[in-house]
């Protein structure tokens, strides 16, 4: 369950004592409506959470057995859960393979990225980043979240920079002025990449323009002290 306040802790409890929004609970409910893909999609959930991927994954066979609408948002969860079943990205990049127009794309691209990582493979990672940067760009899907991520990951790894300050340019143009807080974390991101490629100069003058964007927000003062070598 994890931590939750008193408060919250002991709502939480008294739920699952009267058996409401349980798996058997749901259990029960899809007896007397086994077509509600929104009930399967709980109880999927709530497998999830156990970390009983092998029990989500049946259920989202189940339906994608069932056939109708949710059918292609069972295809991905089918993919995504044999994925985290065996620890292996080759279910989803097979789904990405053969699903370049799904809605899930992004969720696909970030759970392969995730198994990568976690399996301490940089090179896979990074090739798995540029990939998907390459799917939204050729779409016209950029996304300046996905393309800050991109960016302060590739600060962390050390690598492809200049390409990663080009995509968080392009993060910070796509961010409205009057966002201040994304703006100047997506700023603090390409301070990061200029300091990374030696350009200390060029990365206080961002850093600067963040601390003035968000004053009472240490972190990037921080910042400014380890571009200075303080």
């Amino acid at each position: 369950m994890g931590y939750l306040p008193p408060g919250e802790f002991l709502a939480e409890s008294d739920r699952i004592r009267r058996n409401i929004g349980t798996i058997d609970d749901i259990k029960n409910k899809l007896t007397a409506t086994p077509d509600d893909v929104a009930l399967w999609s709980n109880l999927a959930a709530k497998y999830d959470t156990r970390g009983d991927y092998a029990s989500a994954l049946e259920v989202w066979e189940k339906v994608r057995d069932m056939g109708g609408e949710a059918v292609p948002q069972a295809q991905f969860k089918i993919s995504l859960y044999a994925t985290k079943v065996h620890q292996s990205p080759e279910f989803l990049l097979e789904y990405i393979e053969n699903n370049p127009d799904s809605e899930f794309m992004n969720e696909a691209y970030g759970a392969v990225i995730q198994i990568f990582r976690k399996n301490k493979r940089p090179g896979k990672e990074v090739g798995a980043y540029t990939d998907w940067i390459s799917y939204m760009e050729r779409n016209k899907r950029l996304n300046a979240d996905i393309l800050n991520r991109y960016a302060w990951r590739m600060a962390e790894l050390d690598t492809n920079l200049t390409v990663a300050l080009e995509k968080i340019q392009m993060a910070v143009d796509m961010v409205a002025p009057k966002d201040s807080v994304k703006r100047a974390m997506f700023m603090d991101t390409k301070a990061e990449i200029l300091w990374k490629l030696g350009r200390t100069k060029d990365a206080l003058s961002v850093i600067n323009n963040c601390i003035a964007l968000q004053p009472d927000d240490d972190y990037y003062s921080k910042q400014k002290r380890k571009f200075l070598g303080r």
